[in-house]
């Protein structure tokens, strides 16, 4: 960690600042999940970034090597930024930090990859919005501003959602509040644009769920609000059509799970509160996606106890959010519990 900090402070700055990091198939020959800016809100404020290293097994921090003005562990105000939209550490283009939420993703540029804020929320001691995109390079250490213009405000905010999709080369934003939002909202990677998708009808309000999560789905996106709201389904190429409802057997798990799909095509979910000890959520897609039926059940994991994330607060803060993930260059799934304790690799079984 940072000289200057606790690790009461660092844990809580990276692990239970409402958010996770992203997967990052280009850091090394494995890999690496990286946790960048955290902090927001009265957390303590981190502008460096930490990395899993799965090719050494090992964590390593990158300081910020653009950095003016350290605050870590304390806290960034509005005045010690330029303002919005931009929300940056004055005199720099390092982002003030955010909780994070599931809105850092992955990025291809540089030469060992870099992670992105498609935009941030809850930034600074008064809580702002950043609308505009911020990179993390991992290979120079430095934040800088990303893209040319900012997105639409109904499509940012607390609890959003980025879905990095490589197909299209291109950034999905969503917001938790997604009956504002008629038109999707995309980062494009060519350009730096931000652009919108034709409008297509709006969601039932009532389906927002409490914090609903996104994941990609051979090339249309998930969204997964619970048990009681639902699985929705939005094809990027048919939007007009809007997010269509899909037919569930069995319980899906909570709305704030993020999943993460294995190699045998199935898609996994581990919640990490202690309750469910080994056992994954395991969705099984049907051939049609948006017309069969999804199959939820359960599988039980032999080998070590996994422990529950190190989030110790409310129930929203110890949703690990991103700190489950398939990791491909191992053709594993990955828990990271956070603080001191280890990272747990996964092999569901085939059955």
């Amino acid at each position: 960690m940072p000289p200057g900090w606790t690790q009461s402070a660092w844990r809580r700055s990276l692990f239970d600042s409402y958010g996770g990091g992203a997967y990052v198939p280009t850091y090394s020959s494995l890999g690496a999940y990286v946790l960048a800016g955290t902090g927001g809100h009265g957390h303590p404020d981190n502008i460096h970034a930490v990395v899993f290293d799965f090719a050494t097994a090992s964590w390593v921090l990158l300081p910020c090597a653009n950095a003016a003005t350290d605050k870590g562990p304390g806290v960034y105000a509005l005045a010690d930024t330029n303002g919005a939209p931009l929300l940056e550490v004055a005199g720099t283009e390092v982002p003030a930090p955010p909780h994070p939420y599931a809105t850092l993703a992955y990025s291809p540029d540089g030469p060992r990859g870099s992670v992105i804020y498609v935009s941030r929320a809850a930034t600074v001691a008064e809580s702002r919005t950043s609308t505009w995109a911020h990179r993390f390079d991992l290979s120079t250490r430095t934040w800088s501003r990303y893209g040319t213009d900012a997105v639409n405000v109904n499509s940012a905010g607390t609890e959003s959602s980025s879905v990095w999709d490589a197909a299209r080369d291109r950034w999905w934003l969503f917001p938790r509040a997604l009956h504002y939002a008629s038109r999707q909202a995309y980062l494009d990677r060519t350009d730096g644009t931000w652009r919108y998708t034709e409008p297509g009808p709006a969601v039932p309000s009532a389906s927002t769920g409490p914090i609903p999560r996104y994941m990609l789905h051979d090339g249309c996106i998930l969204r997964n609000t619970g048990p009681d709201h639902g699985l929705w389904l939005f094809d990027p190429d048919d939007a007009g059509a809007g997010w269509h409802r899909l037919q569930v057997s069995g319980t899906l798990p909570d709305g704030r799970t993020r999943w993460a799909r294995y190699s045998d095509g199935r898609w996994y979910a581990y919640q990490g509160r202690g309750a469910e000890g080994n056992t994954l959520t395991r969705i099984t897609p049907p051939a049609d996606g948006r017309f069969g039926t999804w199959i939820v059940d359960s599988v039980a994991l032999s080998g070590e106890s996994m422990p529950p994330t190190s989030g110790y607060t409310t129930p929203a803060q110890t949703s690990h959010y991103t700190r489950f993930f398939y990791a491909e260059a191992l053709d594993v799934l990955c828990w990271i519990p956070g603080a001191d304790r280890s990272v747990y690799l996964i092999r569901p079984p085939y059955a």
